[in-house]
């Protein structure tokens, strides 16, 4: 096991060291005890410089985490903003006690529209919430894409999705 103990204040004169590694072994279950660092790779059978990448790895991955990240609260209020300015269709054109709103037949895919998404917050300047995040949220409000089809026939959506043939479509529909 592996600490990392960060200084809590420079002073002036002090070592230029960021930050000191302390090495533990688990002695009896629960308890560690503090030994050196060439005790600590012996006794593990790891080598310098695989602990010195790992280390280094993970402290970068945090600093790069914490960069990156958007404030939960105020980047989930900006998402459903964007996502309530949509154009949106009722649920009734699919079923009568849906809860379910539809957007209109603007977007195609989550990707799509999360692109926008990603468009429309660089404009603004802000940082934009993850994709998961997004897709999340999309759903807890209630959104789908699914265009409700159900005031039109089945055969003329199959042969839009290429699942009808053009014979039947011709002569269920009177074009042929």
């Amino acid at each position: 096991m592996v600490e990392r103990d960060v200084p809590k204040e420079k002073k002036p004169g002090e070592s230029r060291r960021s930050l000191t590694m302390k090495y533990y072994l688990e002695v009896n279950k629960g308890s560690k005890l503090r030994v050196c660092k060439s005790f600590f790779l012996s006794t593990t059978g790891l080598c310098n410089w695989w602990l010195h990448n790992a280390l280094t790895e993970e402290i970068e991955q945090t600093k790069e985490a914490t960069r990156n990240r958007v404030e939960p609260q105020e980047g989930c209020k900006r998402l459903q903003q964007w996502l309530t300015d949509l154009p949106k269709l009722p649920s009734h054109y699919s079923r009568k006690s849906s809860k379910k709103l539809y957007l209109e037949a603007t977007f195609q895919s989550y990707l799509e529209l999360h692109r926008r998404y990603l468009v429309d917050m660089e404009e603004l300047g802000q940082k934009a919430m993850s994709r998961f995040k997004f897709k999340e949220e999309f759903h807890a409000m209630g959104l789908s894409l699914f265009h409700p089809r159900k005031d039109r026939w089945d055969i003329c959506v199959g042969f839009e999705e290429k699942t009808v043939g053009e014979v039947v479509y011709k002569c269920t529909s009177g074009k042929g």
